[in-house]
């Protein structure tokens, strides 16, 4: 197996993390890479989620996410803060889905995790039904996840 030199090292970082990144299909990349140096600098998380049509209905019907959404560290119910959110409105507005029979796409970004943690919960905590809930999401050193709602 070669060794590789602290430069080499960060550069073979990079190149996986620009892997990584062109795996994701919600935002462009030019887009995805000013995310990715915002995680760096200011350690940002990122879920790119996709919601699925109604199981019922069969359409996804205008959506939205409510300010009390957050990222909850699994081990110390640390609360990360929703900070920004593409493609869906927020709380009391509603956003209309352009292709109801399709999926969605949604980017939400949230303030820092602690360097510990391991595993965290997407919840938005709202007094109604329908709430978005992804348990269990493994923590990576990109800090940026792909999640289905």
């Amino acid at each position: 197996m070669k060794e590789f030199s602290p430069h080499n090292s960060h550069q073979q970082e990079k190149r996986v993390a620009n892997e990584e990144l062109d795996s994701f299909r919600l935002i462009s990349r030019p887009h995805s890479l000013k995310l990715l140096k915002q995680t760096e600098k200011e350690r940002q998380i990122i879920l790119q989620c996709t919601i699925l049509p109604g199981t019922l209905s069969g359409v996804i019907g205008p959506v939205r996410i409510w300010p009390t959404t957050y990222l909850v560290d699994r081990e110390n119910n640390h609360r990360s803060q929703l900070i920004d959110a593409w493609n869906i409105a927020l709380y009391p507005d509603w956003y209309s889905v352009p292709d109801r029979k399709k999926i969605h796409r949604i980017t939400l970004v949230f303030s820092a995790l602690h360097d510990d943690c391991k595993q965290f919960d997407l919840v938005e905590d709202i007094p109604e039904k329908g709430a978005f809930v992804v348990k269990n999401i493994v923590r990576n050193k990109l800090g940026v996840y792909e999640v289905q709602i």
